[in-house]
């Protein structure tokens, strides 16, 4: 059978049943389950407080101090005017080494120095030179 359709109805039920529309407003502010079409919105929020946490200056938030060293130590090799390197591969590359070599007791500044120069290597010999018409 289903809902009626007839706008008309449903003016004339609101208008018979005047605890709808508190009631409606109500259910929409105390719901925690987002409507279908927000599942996307919803899965971007929830992959964006998982990925990584900021702290105020713009840094990931960490939970242990050989990564807030380690961050400190990339930071200065990694070009901070790229908005999107906290994401970026190498970035987690360079970072998870130096952090390495920091529990290893091993200089960290030139483990981040060995992985950037390694990557550069490959960039330049191996990628395709592109063809400019």
């Amino acid at each position: 059978m289903g809902k009626p359709k007839d706008p008309d109805y449903w003016r004339k039920y609101r208008a018979t049943h005047p605890g709808y529309r508190a009631r409606e407003r109500e259910r929409m502010r105390n719901r925690t389950v987002r409507s279908r079409g927000d599942r996307a919105g919803q899965y971007l929020r929830r992959r964006a407080r998982a990925v990584m946490q900021r702290g105020d200056n713009g840094t990931v938030v960490s939970a242990h101090p050989v990564m807030d060293q380690a961050q400190a130590v990339t930071r200065r090799y990694i070009r901070p005017d790229r908005r999107t390197h906290y994401h970026d591969p190498l970035y987690e590359e360079v970072l998870m080494t130096t952090a390495l070599a920091i529990i290893e007791g091993h200089d960290p500044e030139q483990a981040a120095v060995d992985v950037l120069r390694r990557e550069r290597t490959y960039r330049a010999r191996h990628l395709p030179m592109l063809v400019v018409a």
